[in-house]
């Protein structure tokens, strides 16, 4: 599990758990109602933490799908091995970042982002080897 994933675990429960305790501790006319509504906040919020994690990997292979597309129909006839990247380390700005190696170049990574309305931009290519000076054969 994501280190992300469960700190929000986490300060949810903890959360859940301080609402609760002052629903014990209200007053008696009201502590149904605040109880009402702290499982219901539980609830929803579980609700999302169960889905939202399958609507990213959905929205993440669309995206790789366009961009093998794109890298066919730019790149033809080459091979390549699409690898994703940890979504949760760059879902905030909306961008999935998507790692490429050619078998041509396997020393040689390119980084890729598609955007959601299907925009693919090559955002940087490095080395696993030391040799820096050299443009890679498929940056764009």
């Amino acid at each position: 599990m994501n280190s992300i994933t469960s700190a929000e675990i986490m300060l949810s429960t903890g959360l859940a758990l301080v609402v609760y305790l002052v629903c014990l501790l209200s007053f008696k006319d009201r502590r149904k109602m605040l109880k009402t509504y702290s499982v219901l906040a539980v609830l929803i919020y579980s609700f999302v933490l169960v889905l939202l994690p399958m609507w990213i990997d959905y929205q993440v292979k669309e995206r790789i799908d366009t961009l093998e597309v794109h890298l066919e129909d730019r790149f033809p006839g080459e091979q390549f091995e699409v690898i994703r990247s940890d979504y949760r380390m760059y879902s905030p700005t909306g961008l999935h970042y998507i790692d490429v190696t050619f078998d041509n170049e396997p020393n040689r990574e390119y980084k890729y982002s598609v955007s959601s309305d299907g925009e693919v931009m090559q955002l940087w290519y490095y080395p696993r080897d030391a040799d820096f000076d050299s443009e890679g054969k498929f940056a764009e």
